[in-house]
């Protein structure tokens, strides 16, 4: 009987390099010459790899060039350009309705970055995504938001008495950690009736702005590889408490967030039904109430949708605000002429009321026009969302000259909107004034003909859902903090501690920045 050779592995291991040099070549070649997008312009490398995309954000500087990257590619292809095998970026404001309006999927490598896909911001699907915003929106409401507005002001008080203990000290304090205890506090009463305790706690406060830093610097390497997310979260707490401490912090809210989710189901489930006994309609007591109660299927409620929207809720409705906060004193410190007009409104409105400013309503605070455009002018220029947000239309697109295929995920950066020279002249000055008209009685009136290209909240079925929320701790700190001290900027150095170095979703500054710091000073005028 005729023995068999056994293969020859050398041989295997040459096919199957073969192969992938075949396949790789194959890939190549069609993302350039063949893609349904590969007549647009950009650069030939962007278009045959994402390895180019994830160089500038991961490997280049601190990582999140690419926005720079993309910025250069618009100088010199033209507003619209391919920035990678499959997607397009516009660099166009009157375009911004027209991809984020209708009826839109997210772009899922989009979607992936934010970690938690059972969160209503990575919800894919247009469809599902409205039925989860629906669930979420009982909570999200102007009215739900006025009858907080007591738990708010407490919140405020607490700020205003570390910033008085600052004052007193002559310490510098970190604009930065002290908002973002503000805004997470009541995030955490607002959406969970259950306080989080950072602004009674510095050391935990300090390790939550760390802890969100260092999520924000990760997002880049999250886009590029999704994966990671997973692993990441499966590290044992003794492990991450000596590795990464602050990272420890971030996953002790999210261990908290998912224990709180499971007693609600537990509790749920014990107690059959629930109804309102006057049989009105009342304010879902929080948001597990206001997700469980909405009509959807059973894993629309259950514990990993219950755990994503918290986390996203915590996350989203605390650290955006405090950005806003922190560079809105730091521009009215730096603007004096601006703090004293707005200081003078604010004052000269709680003297005709007979009330200390700190008992002005938030509807009060919304019809003073100086005040609401400083704030207005601080969310221009903060600009926060710094990233693309790819949207897929289902039907093809029309710009200029080009066809844009159905399906085909194209973007626009809220940042080069809320910047453009030609809307906003000196984009990158403090100017509240842009944001008002004079009428013929010297009355001061919001300028509308803006608005359009107002997009720091977003537009459209995706747009911000906690834009109310937003503005209210807004009004109320500001208000508060203009009238009670002045300030003075302790070693800020703009280009450092300011300006954006790296895209990570939210705009960052360089490494190195030690923050926003001041130096409160008892009020003089």
């Amino acid at each position: 009987m005729a023995s068999t050779k056994p293969p020859d592995p050398t041989v295997l291991i040459y096919s199957l390099l073969a192969a992938g040099i075949f396949y790789a070549a194959y890939t190549l070649i069609y993302r350039v010459y063949f893609h349904p997008i590969a007549q647009f312009p950009g650069p030939k490398l962007a278009a045959a790899t994402k390895w180019y995309e994830c160089y500038f954000d991961v490997f280049k500087g601190q990582g999140g060039q690419y926005s720079k990257r993309i910025n250069d590619m618009h100088d010199r292809y033209g507003p619209i350009v391919r920035i990678n095998p499959d997607e397009l970026h516009i660099r166009d404001p009157s375009q911004y309705e027209v991809i984020y309006s209708g009826k839109r999927d997210k772009w899922p490598p989009a979607a992936t970055m934010a970690g938690l896909e059972m969160q209503t911001f990575a919800t894919v699907s247009h469809d599902l995504h409205r039925k989860r915003r629906a669930a979420n929106m009982p909570l999200m409401g102007k009215r739900v938001v006025l009858e907080s507005v007591p738990m708010m002001q407490t919140k405020v008080s607490k700020l205003r008495e570390a910033f008085r203990d600052a004052e007193t000290s002559g310490l510098s304090l970190e604009l930065g950690v002290s908002f973002l205890a503000y805004t997470t506090d009541i995030a955490g009463e607002y959406f969970f009736q259950q306080s989080l305790d950072m602004q009674d706690d510095v050391v935990k406060a300090r390790q939550w702005k760390t802890a969100t830093h260092r999520l924000a610097t990760m997002t880049p390497v999250i886009k590029q590889f999704p994966w990671i997310m997973k692993p990441a979260l499966l590290m044992p707490t003794a492990v991450m408490d000596t590795v990464a401490p602050d990272i420890a912090c971030l996953m002790g809210i999210q261990r908290d967030m998912e224990v709180s989710a499971r007693a609600f189901l537990a509790e749920i489930e014990q107690a059959a039904a629930r109804s309102d006994p006057s049989g009105k309609q009342s304010r879902p007591a929080t948001l597990f109430h206001s997700i469980y109660k909405h009509p959807a299927p059973p894993e629309e409620k259950s514990l990993t949708r219950l755990f994503h929207e918290g986390m996203n809720v915590i996350i989203a409705g605390s650290e955006t605000t405090a950005r806003v906060l922190t560079r809105a004193l730091y521009e009215l410190t730096a603007n004096p002429d601006v703090f004293i007009k707005t200081r003078q409104e604010l004052q000269e409105t709680a003297s005709r009321l007979c009330r200390p400013v700190s008992e002005v309503t938030l509807t009060e605070l919304e019809h003073l026009p100086y005040f609401i455009a400083v704030t207005k002018e601080a969310l221009r220029i903060a600009a926060i969302p710094t990233s693309r947000l790819p949207l897929l239309a289902p039907e093809p697109l029309q710009y200029g000259q080009w066809t844009i295929p159905a399906m085909t995920p194209v973007s626009l950066t809220p940042y080069d909107v809320l910047h453009d020279s030609t809307i906003f002249p000196e984009p990158g000055s403090f100017r509240p004034d842009r944001w008002l008209t004079t009428s013929d009685d010297g009355t001061l009136n919001l300028h509308t003909d803006l608005e359009r290209y107002f997009v720091m909240f977003g537009k459209g079925p995706r747009m911000c859902q906690g834009i109310n929320l937003a503005y209210a701790e807004l009004y109320l700190a500001l208000a508060v903090l203009i009238t009670s001290f002045d300030f003075e900027l302790f070693d800020v150095v703009k280009e450092r501690d300011i300006d954006y170095a790296a895209d990570c979703f939210l705009g960052e500054t360089r490494a190195d920045s030690p923050g926003v710091r001041v130096l409160i000073k008892k009020l003089t005028s």
